[in-house]
Formats: structure tokens, C-alpha cells, sequence
């Protein structure tokens, strides 16, 4: 079943656009299925009734997908999430890593190596104001425990 959700239809099912990179969708109401046929310029003809109700698309999953697959394959996801955005429909890039690390928020998230007590790599609250704040681990785990119980109590 991978992404999809298993009682809706088609919900975090990966497509793929124009230059075969993958985002997911999140048609999650009757509403949002009339607004994907209006994004995707599909006449909502009699031939689509067999999908008109969530219910529908559950149990024809497989064929729903296959008949959306080569409609997103027409653009590129940004102009594709641009449309959902405007149909206040969920939708997400799938990124490589990579592409997540490129990213703005994650760059300000990003621990630096030399915090090796924390780890090479890792993640950083948003809102934390110093370096200060992070408390470096016990020297000696299972010998240090009052420092492990107090910082554990912490409650600001």
C-alpha cells in the first residue's frame, strides 16, 4: 500500500509530474475530489460516477491512480502545488535528501560538527537563542545520574 491512506482515496499516493519528481495529494472530502477534477480540467461526466463518493474510490483504488497518473504527468509540481494551493487541497513535494537540506528551515535546524557531543549532524530547535542552552551529556552515564535527574525535571 506504500503512502496511501488506507481509507481514502487518493490520499498520499505518490504521483509524479513532468519531470518525474514525485509529491504526494491529500483529496481528503467529496469537495476536494470536485476540486482536483477542476484542477486537472476534467469534465466531471457521467463516466466518472463510479468515483463520485470516497467510498467509490476506495474500492476502485488501482484504477482511480491509474487514471490520474498521466494527468499530473502534464506539468511541473510547482505549478501543480500552486493549483492545489489555490483549492486549498494538501500537497507536498517527496524531496531526496538533498533537496530537504537545501532548504531554508532545514539549514537553520542544522547542528554544525563541531557539537560533537550532540552528534555530527542533527537537528536544532527553531526558536533556541544560544548555543548555551544545550547541555552537554553526562561524562560518565549511569555514574552522573543526579545530573541526569535534574536536567530530566527541567520543566522550562
Amino acid at each position: 500500500m506504500g503512502s496511501d491512506h488506507p481509507v481514502i482515496v487518493p490520499y498520499g499516493t505518490v504521483f509524479y509530474d513532468s519531470e518525474k519528481k514525485p509529491f504526494v495529494i491529500g483529496v481528503g472530502s467529496e469537495g476536494h475530489w470536485q476540486a482536483l477534477l477542476s484542477i486537472l480540467e476534467v469534465s466531471n461526466d457521467q463516466s466518472l460516477d463510479k468515483w463520485a463518493t470516497n467510498k467509490l474510490r476506495v474500492q476502485d483504488r488501482e484504477n482511480v491512480k491509474t487514471f490520474l497518473y498521466p494527468l499530473f504527468e502534464k506539468q511541473k509540481r510547482d505549478g501543480w502545488k500552486q493549483k492545489f494551493a489555490e483549492k486549498n487541497i494538501p500537497f507536498a513535494f517527496v524531496n531526496r535528501m538533498d533537496e530537504v537540506f537545501e532548504q531554508k528551515a532545514a539549514q537553520r535546524m542544522l547542528i554544525g560538527e563541531e557539537k560533537k557531543h550532540i552528534s555530527q549532524i542533527g537537528w536544532d530547535e527553531p526558536n533556541r537563542v544560544s548555543d548555551d542552552v544545550l547541555p552537554l551529556p553526562p561524562k560518565k552515564p549511569g555514574v552522573d545520574n543526579d545530573y541526569l535527574v535534574e536536567l530530566l525535571s527541567r520543566r522550562d
